[in-house]
């Protein structure tokens, strides 16, 4: 039987690149959002002070609700996954900020994230694309991403756990670019049947941890 093998399409198709793996190809905090969507952004990064309250669904209630249909038409696909990692940890603080979980979110919430959802391909809800991959930041910008050069952007609580759950995350996902990379080349060594460019290539790929 003839190999039927293609190649493996270009890592980019599947929004990986070698240096980061799957986190996000830009750098989440240069993204700057528009003046519609500031009060959103405030009330997000708010939340380490306004969550212990206990009154975080009243405070969430009171945000004025940007217009969705003007904010996508400009937007870059950045903006919009910024603008998802702050909704998400916002709806997630509504629904679980209080001791008893809502049956509903209010329209202010549930409009701008389902638009958001539907406009960066994720679930109206805290993905982990909104938890990590987008949701990081570099202490210094010329250095690299590691985990002793990460900071969580848009925390819950911003505690010490909390960001190095994230931090350790991040770290991983970007080494783990590496690997991915190898993928490609260890698939075409294994439909041509050369076991020495596999083994090499695995090697490769174990010492990408090193």
């Amino acid at each position: 039987m003839a190999n039927s093998y293609q190649g493996m399409a270009p890592l980019h198709t599947y929004e990986i690149s070698k240096d980061r793996g799957f986190l996000s190809a830009f750098n989440p905090m240069d993204v700057e959002l528009p003046a519609i969507m500031q009060p959103a952004r405030e009330a997000a990064l708010a939340l380490p002070h306004t969550l212990p309250t206990g009154n975080i669904r009243a405070i969430l209630k009171a945000l004025p609700e940007p217009d969705m249909d003007a904010f996508c038409e400009t937007a870059t696909d950045a903006q919009m996954r910024v603008a998802m990692v702050h909704y998400s940890f916002m709806v997630q603080s509504y629904v679980w900020g209080e001791p008893k979980a809502p049956t509903a979110l209010p329209a202010n919430l549930a409009r701008p994230i389902w638009r958001l959802a539907q406009e960066t391909g994720q679930m109206p809800l805290l993905p982990y694309a909104s938890y990590v991959l987008d949701n990081w930041a570099l202490v210094d910008p010329t250095g690299p991403i590691s985990a002793d050069n990460v900071s969580m952007i848009q925390p819950f609580l911003g505690g010490m756990d909390e960001a190095w759950f994230v931090i350790i995350h991040v770290a991983i996902e970007a080494r783990a670019g590496e690997m991915l990379a190898l993928i490609p080349g260890i698939l075409a060594a294994i439909s041509a049947g050369d076991t020495g460019a596999i083994h090499s290539a695995l090697t490769a790929m174990s010492g990408a941890w090193d």
